[in-house]
């Protein structure tokens, strides 16, 4: 059997070929070794959905430990509803709630879209189809009243774009959101989730333009203006703790600097005055 390890942050990702012929990407909710109660992941769990909790993630729902089955068993629902829906995703092999594994279908020659996007090149049939996935989770989770239809974590790097298939497959929708918002606040926050994602692409800002008044063409007029009017503002404590982590991630784990949303919010305000600001405001 042969084991290759493709990532490792909060989750461990590993490609496994297996005897048999079948080829499994295998996600560890909690990496191998990382025990199950540490204090110190524990403290920070609790800070950065309290304290230092984010505007932009007010919408999600505080497990009960960072390792939590919650997360795996809402990342399953959420691929039975697409599943039954119709909505194309990845085939689930196996899930074992005590190791936090699950044991997804791998398909060579699939890129996020946060890879896609970052090439350079326009990719806008591309993102079209992307777009259009989005609306149609989107009007599914409308219609039947249920969060558990919405992506929960709908950056461009939970969402693949197969070369060869010509077709986008949602992934990773573990995030667990609050039960006691309506399905159309609940989208709203979704929707300022993906907006974030593009407004951090590593492109010219007339590049991220185009992207946004495309996203922005599948909105609404309510969607927009709400999306408008989003509180996106972090206060200077949330900074301060997100800056001295990513201090520590980047110069001791030496994982890439982040440089975007909750680590340079002053940037952050500038690329969004730019690059989406009056563009929402257009749409309503």
């Amino acid at each position: 059997m042969a084991v290759t390890q493709i990532q490792e942050g909060f989750n461990q990702n590993f490609i496994v070929d297996s005897p048999g012929g079948i080829t499994c990407f295998v996600k560890k909710l909690r990496p191998t070794g990382e025990p199950r109660h540490n204090p110190f992941k524990q403290l920070n769990w609790r800070l950065t959905h309290t304290i230092f909790r984010s505007p932009h993630r007010s919408h999600m729902r505080l497990p009960d430990t960072p390792y939590s089955p919650q997360n795996l068993d809402k990342e399953v629902l959420t691929w039975q509803c697409w599943k039954e829906a119709g909505i194309p995703v990845l085939d689930l092999y196996a899930v074992d709630r005590e190791t936090l594994t699950l044991a997804w279908e791998y398909k060579p020659h699939c890129l996020s879209f946060d890879v896609l996007l970052n090439q350079g090149r326009p990719q806008y049939r591309k993102f079209e189809l992307l777009m259009d996935l989005m609306d149609e989770i989107r009007t599914l989770a409308i219609r039947h009243n249920n969060s558990l239809f919405l992506h929960s974590d709908p950056g461009l790097v939970n969402f693949l774009y197969h070369t060869k298939e010509d077709r986008v497959y949602p992934i990773d929708a573990a995030v667990i959101m609050e039960t006691g918002m309506d399905i159309h606040r609940l989208n709203i926050f979704t929707l300022n989730m993906f907006l974030g994602s593009l407004l951090g692409l590593e492109l010219p800002d007339l590049e991220v333009r185009n992207y946004v008044r495309l996203f922005s063409n599948h909105l609404t007029p309510e969607e927009a203006r709400d999306l408008y009017h989003f509180k996106r503002r972090h206060s200077l404590f949330h900074n301060w703790y997100f800056g001295l982590r990513n201090f520590r991630q980047h110069r001791i784990k030496k994982r890439p600097k982040k440089q975007f949303l909750c680590f340079e919010d002053v940037i952050f305000q500038q690329r969004y005055a730019h690059c989406a600001q009056d563009i929402l405001r257009a749409r309503f």
